[in-house]
């Protein structure tokens, strides 16, 4: 059975501005994580008090994981997951109990059409 209640409140936070609603059901994912337009958008969620699971492509990168370690709340609100896009499984523990998903992840490899 789905549980749209934290959903519902999230998007209340929305309309009304409730800083309460939105700190106690807003999680959001973030994938790319350390993109530069998924980097500006965790930042700023992290501003507007959202709790935010954000995927790398891998966690032992100190430069990326210390960069988005860097911004304002992210040590209350940040949680990093490692994720290979070419597995979809793995976005599933980020994912998981999120109310909205900002996919910005793209493919490192781009192989040219024949």
């Amino acid at each position: 059975m789905l549980d749209f209640t934290g959903k519902k409140r999230c998007w209340l936070y929305i309309l009304t501005g409730d800083a309460k609603v939105m700190e106690a059901f807003c999680k959001v994912c973030v994938t790319g994580a350390s993109g530069y337009i998924a980097s500006l958008l965790i930042n700023k969620l992290l501003a507007k008090g959202y709790t935010v699971h954000a995927t790398l492509r891998n966690l032992k990168d100190e430069s990326k994981v210390g960069f988005l370690k860097s911004f304002p709340q992210s040590q209350q609100k940040l949680v990093l997951f490692e994720a290979d896009i070419y597995n979809s499984v793995d976005f599933e523990p980020a994912i998981k109990g999120c109310q909205f998903v900002f996919h910005v992840a793209t493919p490192l490899i781009h192989e040219p059409a024949l």
